[in-house]
């Protein structure tokens, strides 16, 4: 201690004198006022100017303020002296502690220097109870409050009805020096509850074995409140220890320090104890950082946020009610180091929300944990946000790996928009062992920037319920699907309006699939892997459908799988990617294979050129192909052009292909029939004409052929070759008529060819 103050030290002794009026903090604004009985030690004060009431409380409202000199408690925070202590010995009640803004004849004094007030137990087990404690001086005071255990002292009990903070002042509840922690620390009232209010830069500190808390709210506007391990007196070790504010509210306000709420001192020296919080809201404008470090049990109520938020927990098992956040924010449940990971992390409430300020200012989330319960969560937002589940770390003896689970949000509708990622798996090489569930897909189009990542072992790695689209993307809009090269399952519709869809895995719609997008958009899969597109019901676009793969082949490869192509509007097409310039080295064959065993008609048409263009003046890359495979019906109604072959096994392909669309008069590439049936078809009615190079008959297929009593017939016209499939025998090769027959002078061109053709 100052010897300076230790002079003035004394013991004091006082009459009890009668006094019943009630503390209040206007009584005692500019000054420290201690009202207890039972004081054994305090600097710079005489008892000639104190009285206390029947209760033994010191009574401020009959202390003499106006004699000079030092001999009044609260005029020791004007003096340049840095530290003043207070022993106490037994228990002891304080009414308050308050250190106001100094007016009158304490506005001489420098409140900007920071002075130190010290409470510390003596001698004894005790129990010092403060009603409340408050400080208002104006920001710069920088004047700290300790209360402690002496340091060869044993337990100590605190009990603080509320605390109100403000002014760049701090409050400090237990000591980081050795033995100087309260053993027991009650904060609120168990009947009446209470608040804590920090603001302007100012802390408390708490340093406890034991804490019980009855408060109402905690609100920070600006502040920062801290939870440390105690001290032992016993070990010399820290202890840990639990926080139950489960009846409190977090209120966050105003622009504040980050970190104002931290529970556990870091990462690698956890609490062992339970930190229990009601629900937090953060208000518009404000930043709150939280740290929470414990190896047992962590809990939130609901959080709502509009203001920026930066969680960082560590636990052992970590459970939060509805998240709800519109500002930039980033949780850490856990981290993704050894032993760092959450055992289990529970989403107890029905929402998770995370909606950032702006696609620069992302709402974020990554979970790192061994367990995940989510299964009640129904409504899940992403917009400019990030979603991540990853298994907690471990070392599996040849290095890390994570824990893997599955990702249960079938209950849920999931909403996109604007700039997302999710997440799910820590990598390729890391992946989950379980199965991501999701239930309906709501996509908001319009300027969507959306990745998805999707690491599991699982070859079916997602199931989702539905897709659909609230609005078409614009210009740029792009939803990205990295699935590992495995499979994803659609169990019902799906409607995608993006101008871009990146999907490096297999997409399966069971469904039918509607591409939303009425202008030029592009699908395009990975071509390392086994990039593939199935839809069990039907296909229809609203514009052009470009797919292709993202890298060069020339082999053959399947593109899209469909039970049939219905629909269309005016221009729209499905093509491989003609005008995509990146994809010109692509010079093999992209099939469309139908597969369905329903009646499918389209006016959309299948190119691999542009239309209206001259196609030997063209860089002509990306054939495309048919093969009709199921036992249904399609009609194709468009202006087909394309390079392909187009192969019949199953079912009726009927294709307009005029070549009347160019101006080189190309239609379709070579016809090769090994079952079913085929023919040519109109835009409109059945009347039609196929364009194409040659064609191939098996004698198990037949030919479709529609008249009109006009004399007007369907017409295969050929450029190359009319060929009996390898391996059959002479015989009869089928033709089905159909239609109103002219009179018997009249003769129908149902088949042509060229006079150098190869006919068998």
């Amino acid at each position: 201690m100052n010897n300076k103050l230790c002079c003035w030290l004394m013991i004091l002794s006082f009459p009890i004198l009668l006094f019943s009026a009630a503390l209040t903090q206007s009584n005692v604004t500019g000054y420290w006022a201690f009202n207890q009985g039972g004081i054994s030690n305090i600097g710079w004060i005489s008892t000639e100017y104190l009285t206390v009431d029947a209760e033994s409380r010191i009574n401020p409202s009959s202390w003499d303020v106006s004699p000079s000199g030092s001999e009044v408690l609260g005029k020791a925070l004007g003096y340049s002296a840095e530290q003043y202590m207070v022993g106490i010995s037994g228990d002891i009640h304080l009414a308050g502690i308050y250190n106001g803004p100094t007016s009158g004849e304490f506005g001489g004094y420098d409140t900007s220097l920071a002075k130190k007030w010290e409470i510390y137990q003596d001698v004894s087990n005790s129990t010092l109870t403060i009603d409340n404690i408050t400080s208002t001086l104006p920001s710069g005071g920088n004047n700290e409050l300790i209360i402690r255990n002496k340091a060869t002292g044993s337990n100590f009990s605190v009990q603080v009805g509320e605390m109100h903070i403000s002014g760049g002042n701090k409050v400090s509840l237990g000591t980081v020096s050795g033995g100087c922690f309260i053993e027991n620390f009650t904060l609120g009232d168990s009947a009446a509850g209470g608040s804590v209010n920090v603001s302007g830069g100012s802390t408390i500190d708490i340093r406890a074995a034991n804490i019980a808390s009855y408060v109402d709210e905690i609100n920070i506007s600006g502040g920062t409140v801290n939870i440390y391990k105690g001290l032992s007196n016993d070990t010399s070790t820290y202890t840990d220890c639990s926080a139950d504010f489960s009846k409190a509210s977090l209120n966050i306000s105003g622009s504040g320090n980050r970190g104002v709420l931290r529970f556990g001192s870091s990462s690698s020296d956890k609490m062992a104890g339970d930190f229990l919080l009601g629900d937090i809201s953060i208000e518009s404008g404000s930043d709150l950082g939280m740290a929470v470090y414990s190896s047992k049990n962590v809990s939130f109520g609901n959080v709502v946020a509009d203001g920026t938020s930066t969680f960082t927990l560590y636990a052992g098992n970590f459970t939060v009610g509805d998240v709800v956040h519109s500002a930039k924010t980033s949780w850490f449940i856990g981290k993704n180091t050894l032993g760092n990971g959450v055992e289990t992390t529970t989403f107890s409430g029905s929402k998770l929300i995370l909606a950032g300020t702006d696609a620069d200012n992302l709402a974020e989330m990554s979970v790192y944990t061994r367990y995940l319960n989510s299964s009640s969560l129904q409504n899940v937002e992403i917009s400019n946000g990030t979603l991540a589940f990853f298994g907690g770390a471990y070392d599996n003896g040849a290095g890390t790996e994570y824990y893997g689970f599955d990702l249960d949000l079938q209950n849920a509708t999931v909403k996109l928009s604007g700039k997302t990622k999710l997440q799910y798996g820590y990598a390729w090489n890391n992946t989950m062992d379980g199965v991501a569930r999701i239930g309906d897909l709501v996509l908001d189009c319009d300027g969507m920037d959306s990745e998805w990542l999707i690491y599991s072992s699982q070859s079916i790695c997602m199931y989702i319920n539905s897709i659909s689209s609230e609005t078409q993307g614009g210009s740029g809009s792009v939803l990205e699907w990295k699935f590992n090269n495995k499979n994803v399952y659609v169990q019902n519709d799906a409607e995608i309006a993006v101008e871009t869809f990146l999907l490096y895995g297999q997409l399966h719609v069971l469904g039918n699939y509607l591409n939303g997008f009425d202008g030029e958009s592009l699908m395009h899969y990975q071509n390392s892997g086994n990039g593939n597109f199935y839809v069990t019901g039907t296909f229809e676009t609203k514009g052009t459908f470009a797919v292709c793969f993202d890298a060069a082949f020339t082999s053959t490869k399947t593109i899209m799988n469909v039970g049939g192509i219905v629909g269309g509007t005016s221009g729209s097409k499905i093509t491989t990617g003609y005008n995509y310039e990146a994809y010109s080295n692509n010079t093999g064959v992209s099939i469309i294979a139908l597969t369905g065993a329903g009646s499918y008609s389209t006016t959309t048409a299948l190119v691999d050129f542009s239309a209206g263009a001259n196609p030997t003046e063209l860089a002509l890359n990306g054939a495309l192909g048919i093969n009709k495979t199921g036992e249904g019906v399609q009609y194709l109604r468009g202006e087909n052009m394309y390079r392909g072959n187009t192969t019949v096994s199953a079912g009726e392909l009927y294709i307009n292909a005029s070549g009347s669309g160019n101006s080189a008069g190309w239609g379709i590439g070579a016809v090769s029939l090994t079952g079913g049936k085929f023919g040519a078809v109109g835009a409109s009615g059945n009347i039609g004409k196929i364009v194409a190079t040659d064609l191939t008959w098996s004698n198990s297929a037949m030919i479709a052929v529609d008249f009109a009593a006009d004399g007007t017939s369907d017409l295969i016209s050929l450029s190359g070759n009319f060929l009996k499939a390898e391996g059959d025998a002479e015989g009869q090769y089928m033709f089905d008529f159909s239609g109103v027959f002219a009179a018997e002078e009249t003769k129908y061109q149902i088949m042509s060819w060229e006079s150098d053709s190869t006919v068998e």
